[in-house]
């Protein structure tokens, strides 16, 4: 599986309803996917910190949802401040999908710091 986390942070609270919209548009599109395994929505909606987890068959669906339809229209469409902070993708095994908070946390955290966690885990960061 390809696991791919983002995190947003929205600079201000009357950014949550538009941000919230959009969402609600990409995970009626992640419905008709292809390859998409899974997908979960974290909100936090008074620290203003949302994170999202798909898990998808290859990368190349993965990159396909992404740039295309309606992910890529949304993606396109936002504001800087409404770009995610943090993105990371990595290769896991089907057995850990899909992964805890805890480990889209530890993911996104060493993905912000530059340091990739050891040899196996397989994180890595971009866009």
């Amino acid at each position: 599986m390809h696991v791919v986390v983002t995190e947003f942070h929205l600079p201000r609270l009357r950014d949550t309803l538009p941000f919230l919209r959009s969402t609600r548009r990409i995970t009626a599109a992640l419905s008709e996917a292809e390859g998409l395994v899974g997908y979960a929505l974290q909100a936090r909606i008074l620290r203003r910190t949302y994170r999202t987890v798909s898990a998808w068959r290859s990368p190349d669906d993965a990159r396909r949802f992404a740039r295309g339809g309606v992910h890529g229209e949304v993606a396109g469409a936002a504001r800087a401040g409404n770009q995610p902070k943090s993105v990371a993708r990595w290769d896991a095994p089907a057995s850990e999908t899909p992964p805890s908070w805890d480990r889209v946390e530890e993911v996104l955290m060493a993905a912000a710091s530059g340091v990739t966690p050891p040899t196996g885990t397989g994180v890595g960061s971009g866009r």
